[in-house]
């Protein structure tokens, strides 16, 4: 009743699109000035805002539109000052003033320079509109701009949840597009601009519109729901005069270098390489201007892009000699060769190396749009609307996830794709100022997202045509199997199709902020609603074959014999709508204690509701009575409201020398981040109570698949165990039950799950070294408490027998014999980030307008992601701290610089030539050593990490790693020494994430030159070069499991690791042209 009350209340919160002046008005002998006039004018529109000096001679203009303002102090006996300042989101600009004796009627024009200072407690960075128009990026994801900040981790090559701020999970940012939640409340990520299938945006914003964008380390008061760092995108607006763009961005690949792996393939043939093919055109335009000057404006824009692009990379699939020697050994053994493995190897082309070099096919069309209308009703009130649409078709392949391009007498080249048509994002706000009077400001805001999909494989070959009767499947649920071996895999990505249409996000919201002498406050709440129409079948059948020792013949011979170490699917129908609310309310009050010191302390409070589901159509596991279906037996909820959630914030901003030159700044927040809802579901919502039966058969053979003695798995009676799941054609792989056959895999949730939370905290010195040049040191911290950890609390004990069946030595197996694995989502997830951040910027010197960054950083945590994968889970579910380990972004060393320099004396025609660049260079990524699925600890946790014996000695030179066009070496020159498989009744002792890939390093150009044409119109050149130096960056590892002879060993570059081809960075020398109008 409590939550719903809030609810209906008229809410007080809004996420801050705005920034403060403030500043303190003095004689020519610094004595402070009571009752001047402070009045600022946006220069765009001739919004006007005043306020009046205190006794201390303070002002402070609060929640301003982000503008370029011409602020006029006045006093009688003075002479008016006139300055400029160019305000951004979330940042508070100092301008002071000093009067001269005179009349008002006198005015003295100060010179303009760059807001390089920040006299804000909070920790900003800000990427200005003149810099993102200058950028040289590929693909013009709006993403991309977090490559020149300092404190932000984007993986290489971009894609799907690839951005970690301070040492916080990637489903933890808070993304925002004037103020209105640009958060995908299933997945995580954005909205717009999220990814349609892997690495492709299925949306864009277009640089051309976006005014300002920013990221907030430390977040205010104001921001909740998620507890990182807040990431805003404020658009640009139209003013008194027209303005806009348009533009046409062509990429072909007559200009491009050839993909490295690429120059091997082709020097195997004996031939020249080709680049990688690529027609990418992205085109369309902005325009903004008065529907009724100085009252009424509007700015929209189009955008579309048209990609075809190949993918290449190298995968791990079988030479003849090993098929052959394959067929020999079954021979041998007296067996015969499958029919099921025939249909299977079809699909699986063949090289004299064992590495394969593959080219999948990638397409991508895109449209979309948008319009921001501001009506300035009269002086005190200011109404803006905005909406955003955008639609997108695309199909590509898993990237380097080792999917295998089958051969062309099998099927198209595009066969395992997976595709999306269409996927679907749209945005659309309301925000409503109004001025109370000159101290007092309310702000309401309305918003709502929306993300739509399904993403399918590219075939619908009925399994049962390959002689596997996976049991009864829906039309959108056929397709050929997912097989996973030590080679790459078929079938496309496993669990697809699976269908997000819609997840939408609403929020209602208000604040209220008042000026009272030295003190400026803020207070307001709000109300959250995600919801999201999910069908997650998973009822296309996994399997795996790796022969038990993952060797590549006995992988072949499993194959062939179609017996498999495991089996998966699941049966019945899993349509879920499920919804979350929380209502958030805060204080704020700024205390400028003195001129040159600023106090800041602020609460937040928080109320979220369990995931619930329309139908009820959930359930939860209990220790003393099994799987409860919600609604029934008492289960209201899934788990407590959680209602304990205070996040203080505190800061100080200090200027030393009180000539604006210097500020020495201190911030606190406690953030409280909710998971994405995703987290709990397909495992709270598609149970056996629910008529959702989760069937995986996961074996741990004695013996090679041919072996004398093998016995195979009863899928009727799994419990009493066998080596393999053996299929044979037409047999029904999961027994005779239309749903299979128990025990079935299960989920959970204790009682008392919450939100975990963040303590962040920043100390920055911040100097004006000379005229529009800053150098600014910060230490940047965060601690990670309570955060989402899935725990296997139905594991089987560390040295329980691990071949045959192990369901006995269940903890629950006797009460509950017709369950074997439960997960339960527990909070126990911790993180630890300390980083040192130096940036160096400067704005507006010589014709120079760049940041230089770079952050020292070490990252530590039990588990790094809400949804990790098994290769990331603890091996010891009952001892979190056992997973303790480098985070899985923990980049140690970052630098990178972002920035245009005007060339003199090229000014001829127009504006002078424009040199705009971007270089990042990172330490290497973690990874985790393995043996696969190869799990002799008796504990049957499906991934078992491996044996650390000696410190390993890497080596990612080009010259060692393939020292000719047939051989590949990995890249840990003493793996055999360094690694072993942990004997068996024994858990692995290499720790998570104790292995580290490669450097990346990669510099990108762009040459711009402006013509003018008449009057303001002028025209634009861009030529984009994008790795300059063709330095080549080397992707993921074939194989992380230290038994695969792909251990180590590389076979791509980042931009094709994460479903970008050449568009994401990472890729070869690629080249872009573009012409630009601009009025």
């Amino acid at each position: 009743m409590f939550l719903t009350g809030l609810a209906l209340a008229p809410a007080a919160f809004a996420q801050k699109t705005t920034g403060d002046i403030t500043g303190t008005v003095m004689d020519s002998t610094g004595a402070v000035l009571p009752g001047a006039m402070v009045t600022a004018v946006c220069t765009a529109t001739n919004l006007t805002r005043t306020s009046t000096s205190d006794a201390q001679g303070a002002f402070t203009l609060a929640e301003l539109p982000i503008c370029v303002y011409r602020v006029s102090a006045e006093l009688q006996g003075f002479k008016t000052v006139n300055r400029e300042a160019e305000l951004s989101a979330n940042a508070v600009a100092k301008v002071d003033f000093r009067l001269e004796v005179g009349t008002v009627s006198e005015t003295v024009n100060v010179e303009a320079v760059s807001p390089l200072i920040e006299f804000s407690d909070k920790l900003n960075n800000r990427v200005d509109s003149e810099r993102i128009e200058s950028l040289p990026l590929s693909g013009r994801d709006f993403n991309s701009l977090l490559n020149v900040m300092p404190g932000v981790q984007h993986r290489p090559g971009g894609g799907f949840q690839g951005v970690n701020i301070s040492g916080a999970r990637t489903s933890s940012n808070n993304f925002m597009i004037d103020g209105i939640s640009n958060n995908d409340r299933y997945y995580g990520d954005t909205v717009l601009n999220q990814t349609a299938i892997i690495g492709i945006p299925a949306t864009l914003v277009p640089m051309d519109a976006i005014g300002d964008f920013t990221v907030q380390q430390t977040p205010s008061a104001e921001f909740g729901v998620k507890g990182g760092a807040a990431v805003n995108i404020v658009m640009k607006s139209g003013g008194n005069t027209p303005h806009g763009t348009g533009y046409y961005f062509r990429h072909d690949d007559w200009t491009d270098s050839p993909n490295f792996f690429d120059i091997r393939a082709a020097q195997k043939l004996g031939k020249n390489a080709d680049p990688t093919p690529i027609k990418n055109q992205q085109y369309g335009g902005t325009f903004g201007g008065p529907i009724r000057k100085d009252k009424a404006f509007f700015f929209g824009y189009y955008e579309g892009q048209r990609l075809a692009v190949t993918t290449p990379y190298d995968v791990h699939v079988p030479t003849d000699q090993q098929i052959a020697q394959a067929r020999s050994r079954i021979a041998s053994a007296g067996l015969q060769v499958n029919a099921i493995g025939e249909n299977l190897i079809k699909f699986y082309p063949t090289d004299p190396t064992g590495t394969l070099h593959v080219a999948g096919a990638t397409v991508a069309n895109m449209n979309t749009f948008s319009l921001k209308v501001d009506h300035q009703l009269n002086q005190s009130n200011l109404i803006n609307e905005r909406v955003f649409y955008g639609r997108s078709f695309q199909s590509a392949p898993a990237g380097n996830s080792g999917e295998i391009v089958p051969p062309a007498s099998a099927g198209a080249v595009d066969l395992f794709n997976s595709v999306t048509d269409p996927t679907l994002a749209a945005l659309t706000g309301l925000v409503w100022n109004s001025t109370l009077s000159n101290r007092t400001l309310l702000e309401t805001r309305f918003g709502l997202n929306y993300f739509s999909q399904t993403i399918e494989p590219n075939n619908k070959i009925d399994p049962k045509s390959l002689g596997i009767n996976t049991g009864p499947l829906d039309a959108a649920d056929l397709g050929v199997p997912a097989v996973s071996t030590p080679f790459g895999h078929i079938g496309g990505i496993g669990g697809y199709p699976i269908t997000t249409a819609p997840t939408t996000n609403m929020q209602v919201s208000s604040s209220l902020t008042h000026t009272m002498g030295q003190h400026t406050m803020k207070v307001g709440a709000s109300w959250d609603y995600a919801y999201n129409r999910s069908v997650r079948n998973q009822a296309r059948t996994s399997l795996t074959a790796n022969g038990r020792s993952s060797g590549d013949v006995d992988a072949l011979v499993g194959l062939l014999l179609a017996r498999f170490e495991s089996a998966n699917r699941s049966f019945g129908a899993t349509e879920r709508h499920m919804s979350q609310q929380s209502v958030g309310a805060f204080i704020n009050d700024d205390w400028k204690a003195t001129p040159r010191l600023t106090l800041s302390l602020g609460l937040r409070y928080e109320i979220f509701t369990p995931v619930s589901e329309r139908d009820k159509l959930a359930t939860n596991f209990f220790a003393d009575r099994g799987l409860v279906q919600l609604g029934t037996t008492g289960l209201d909820q899934l788990y407590k409201a959680d209602e304990n959630n205070f996040g203080p914030r505190a800061g100080l901003a200090w200027d030393p020398g009180g000539d604006g030159r210097t500020s020495v700044r201190f911030g606190y927040a406690l953030t409280y981040d909710a998971p994405q809802i995703g987290v709990v579901h397909p495992g709270l919502f598609s149970t056996p109570a629910l008529s959702v039966f989760r069937v995986s058969f996961s074996q741990q053979p004695r013996f090679v698949p041919d072996a004398a003695g093998v016995t195979c798995l009863d899928p009727n009676n799994s419990t009493a165990g066998g080596d393999y799941v053996c299929l044979q054609p037409g047999v029904p792989v999961f027994g005779s039950s239309p749903t299979g056959a128990p025990p079935f895999n299960i989920f959970g949730v204790p009682d008392d799950f919450h939100l975990g939370y963040y303590h962040y905290f920043h100390a920055t010195v911040q100097r004006e070294v000379f005229r529009n040049s800053s150098v600014t040191l910060s230490y940047v911290g965060s601690r990670g408490n309570d955060l989402v950890w899935r725990k296997e609390i139905n594991a089987p004990p560390v040295g329980s027998p691990f071949s045959g069946s192990v369901d006995a030595f269940r903890p629950f197996f006797a009460r509950f014999p017709q369950y074997r694995s439960i997960v339960e989502f527990t909070n126990d997830g911790k993180s630890w980030y300390d980083s040192l951040q130096l940036s160096f910027r400067q704005s507006s010197w010589h014709g120079i307008n760049t940041q230089y960054n770079y952050t020292l950083s070490k990252c530590t945590d039990y588990n790094s992601g809400n949804r990790d994968a098994a290769n990331e889970q603890a091996m010891n579910p009952y001892d979190p701290s056992n997973n303790e380990g480098p985070c899985g972004f923990d980049i140690r060393h970052n630098f990178n610089l972002g920035g245009s320099y005007s060339v003199p004396g090229t000014s001829v025609g127009g504006a002078p030539v424009q040199l705009g660049t971007v270089f990042t260079a990172l330490s290497g990524r973690p990874f985790t050593p393995g043996v696969g699925t190869f799990d002799q600890s008796g504990q049957s946790t499906g991934f078992l990490r491996a044996d650390c014996l000696a410190t390993p000695i890497y080596n990612y030179s080009l010259d060692y790693l393939f020292p000719d066009p047939n051989t590949t070496r990995s890249a840990i020159t003493n793996a055999s020494d360094a690694f072993a498989s942990p004997t068996p009744g024994r858990l692995g002792s290499c720790s998570r994430d104790s292995g580290r890939g490669p450097l990346f390093a990669q510099l990108d150009l762009n040459i711009v030159k402006e013509f003018k044409l008449q009057g303001s119109t002028r025209i634009q050149a861009r030529w984009e070069i994008f790795n300059l130096t063709n330095h080549v960056n080397l992707g993921g590892f074939l194989s992380s499991s230290v038994r695969s002879s792909a251990f180590g060993k590389i076979g791509s570059t980042p931009d094709v690791d994460r479903g970008n081809p050449v568009l994401g960075t990472g890729g070869p020398r690629a080249m872009q042209w573009a012409l630009k109008v601009l009025f």
